[in-house]
């Protein structure tokens, strides 16, 4: 399959995961992701609860978040049957602006992403984009769990 136009660059997935991230109900923390190898688009994902149901902004709402959201990354393991050796770009935005993320500190979306052979996940910081390797983000975000 031959594409026209120009190459896609890192630029243009991040501003994907931003787009996809708009898509979250959650009022306090929009979250999207890409999944991408060799400059194609493999996957993309945001937060939401399954179901469809609403986030309300409430204390109760982000407290059950982590139990009961679907996060974007869990989003892409789901979506597609072949994310080996992808790289995912993860963002948070704020009124569709991306934010600093933190770093690695969900063992469940690590351990699928790691499960699923991703080559690596790209998390944006104060300082800019840095790649964790996936056995990197997989023991930082377990580290960050206990």
């Amino acid at each position: 399959m031959t594409r026209s136009g120009p190459p896609i660059t890192f630029a243009d997935f991040v501003d994907l995961a931003l787009e996809m991230s708009t898509n979250s109900p959650c009022q306090k923390s929009k979250r999207g992701a890409v999944a991408f190898r060799d400059r194609e688009l493999v996957a993309v994902g945001w937060n939401h609860r399954p179901g469809g149901e609403a986030c309300d902004g409430s204390e109760d709402c982000r407290a059950s978040c982590r139990r009961e959201a679907v996060h974007a990354e869990q989003v892409l393991v789901v979506s597609t049957a072949n994310l080996d050796g992808a790289d995912v770009i993860h963002v948070k935005s704020i009124d569709g602006a991306l934010v600093a993320s933190g770093g690695p500190s969900c063992g469940e979306c690590a351990k699928l992403l790691r499960a699923a052979a991703v080559a690596a996940v790209w998390l944006y910081h104060a300082d800019g984009w840095r790649r964790y390797p996936i056995a990197e983000f997989h023991r930082l975000s377990i580290e960050a769990g206990r």
